[in-house]
């Protein structure tokens, strides 16, 4: 039986998309940087739910990160914390690749053109944790795909269901991608040649009834959050600058092998869009319906650029996310528009297709090795399990974080008690997901918090740690115990360091050692007074 190109393309395509998939089941342990701190958040929901932690936590308004936060309450509450997280990042790259199926199928390209696509599958955003971010994504993929496939008059009930689907699961996605759909609609009826105020007046009118709910939910959370805020900061235009026009900010993430596969995924895109853009030239009409794509690309690419890295409401790595919006607009609107390009421009094109193909497989390969280092690194934590009596409230403090694995300094041990708080139905107190209002459960009003015991400008899990063991409990914070990670990983200077000799003084003084793991990496400290539930 002679085989279609269409179907060997197809074939091609998912092979590259299950690589990412194949490589995060690996792993003893799947490491997420803010994994940890999303199976710590479902605990923490389940407790609030049964009545866990009366006095600790209290219900916040329908927030932004509902639909994954609750998903993980459910399935940790059946299946271990590492399987948990395991089915939700699968389905995170299951669903990316699904969504740029979905848009190809809209503008009518082969699914194999998607492989440009797919090195941002795996992103740095996937590997920072992000969970409910990358799932949003990818139904605003698919919410991106309705629109394409009709840019003028989109069905707008399942419009509207799309975008609201992304709001329940993180805001970021469903903003992007609302203004984005008004970007593609206004471009592709001028396009068809209407002036740019009809196109504008036009596209509000038609998207009042799908953005209607998504745009209330956004009110009523605004009005009624009670979240901490906190400063805002920023690397400044010139860093920024450098992730994003390397695509290093939407890939990479640990080695140096990354940082050359962000580069060449960024000079393929960009030499096929020097081809489209000299091709276009010669046109005599100068704008396509999909060129919204184009001008939504260049808008996060700016923002992305002057944005703060942390913004007040406590969401971080703005630029990383906005980068890889930038670069899948980008590479969504080259897909659309290479059918138009012939002779060299067509080569280039191939070539670009061969190159991200080929980036997109080596990625998440190269991954493996410090993958699998944190996976043992999160299994000596692991093992403090057995001595935290149930129903205890614990922090983690860091000596080391795991950033000697990563080209970029990220930090993928920094909340990796994920597994403690769920088999012993504990709640960390230093979940910063409690003091901000993206989540449906929150520290009490007016309880004690553990990140009020740091210094401005650092956080509970830096290296070395700056918290302020004895001042946090004589102000009465609930804590009964304190995971130390990273002392083995620990360099000299940092072991010789002011604060970290304050705080293994504050921990002898307060604290008795329960529990080392068998290479020392991890240390379980018990509250004096207070038995651990191991011998």
């Amino acid at each position: 039986m002679k085989l279609s190109k269409a179907w060997i393309g197809t074939t091609i395509f998912w092979m590259i998309a299950m690589i990412p998939v194949i490589v995060v089941l690996i792993p003893n342990n799947l490491v997420l940087q803010d994994g940890g701190l999303h199976i710590d958040s479902s605990t923490a929901l389940r407790g609030l739910i049964n009545g866990w932690f009366p006095n600790l936590l209290e219900w916040q308004s329908l927030s932004p990160n509902t639909t994954v936060e609750a998903l993980l309450a459910l399935l940790t509450s059946y299946l271990s914390a590492d399987v948990s997280l395991r089915l939700v990042a699968v389905l995170g790259l299951f669903g990316f690749a699904w969504g740029v199926v979905a848009l190809m199928r809209a503008i009518g390209r082969p699914v194999v053109v998607g492989v440009v696509l797919l090195p941002f599958q795996m992103s740095s955003i996937f590997m920072l944790g992000f969970v409910g971010f990358v799932w949003a994504t990818d139904v605003m993929l698919f919410a991106i795909a309705v629109v394409l496939a009709n840019p003028t008059r989109p069905p707008r009930l399942l419009l509207a269901t799309l975008l609201t689907i992304t709001w329940l699961t993180h805001l970021g996605p469903a903003g992007i991608g609302m203004a984005s759909i008004l970007s593609i609609m206004v471009v592709a009826r001028i396009s068809d040649g209407s002036s740019i105020l009809q196109s504008l007046k036009y596209s509000f009118r038609y998207l009042i009834a799908p953005f209607a709910i998504p745009v209330a939910l956004t009110l009523y959370w605004l009005f009624s959050t009670r979240g901490q805020e906190s400063a805002s900061t920023s690397f400044g235009p010139l860093w920024t600058m450098r992730i994003l026009l390397s695509a290093a900010g939407a890939i990479v993430y640990y080695s140096s092998i990354e940082v050359v596969v962000s580069l060449l995924v960024a000079m393929a895109l960009v030499a096929a869009a020097v081809m489209v853009i000299r091709r276009r030239a010669h046109r005599p009409v100068a704008i396509s319906k999909y060129d919204g794509l184009l001008v939504s690309a260049a808008v996060w690419a700016l923002i992305a650029i002057v944005a703060p890295s942390k913004t007040t409401l406590g969401s971080g790595f703005t630029n990383e996310r906005l980068t890889l919006f930038a670069w899948v607009f980008a590479g969504l609107w080259l897909c659309a528009e290479s059918p138009q390009l012939t002779g060299v421009g067509h080569k280039v094109w191939i070539s670009s297709l061969t190159i991200t193909a080929a980036m997109a497989a080596i990625l998440p390969i190269s991954r493996i090795p410090p993958m699998l280092t944190v996976s043992d690194q999160l299994t000596e934590i692991n093992t403090l399990a057995a001595c935290l009596p149930e129903r205890s409230r614990f922090l983690q403090l860091n000596l080391s974080v795991g950033e000697d694995l990563s080209a970029r300094g990220m930090q993928p041990m920094a909340e990796q008690t994920g597994t403690l708080s769920r088999d012993r139905e504990s709640l960390q107190m230093g979940n910063e997901a409690g003091w901000y209002p993206f989540y449906l459960w929150g520290f009490k009003e007016g309880l004690v918090r553990a990140n009020e015991f740091v210094p401005a400008g650092s956080s509970i899990d830096a290296v070395p740690p700056t918290f302020d063991i004895s001042r946090a409990l004589d102000a009465g914070l609930p804590l009964d115990a304190i995971v130390l990670y990273g002392r083995s990983r620990a360099t000299a200077e940092t072991l010789s360091s002011p604060e970290t000799r304050a705080t293994l003084a504050e921990l002898s003084s307060r604290f008795n050692l329960v529990r080392v793991s068998p290479s020392g990496a991890a240390e379980l400290w018990m509250r004096k007074g207070l038995a651990p539930s191991c011998r």
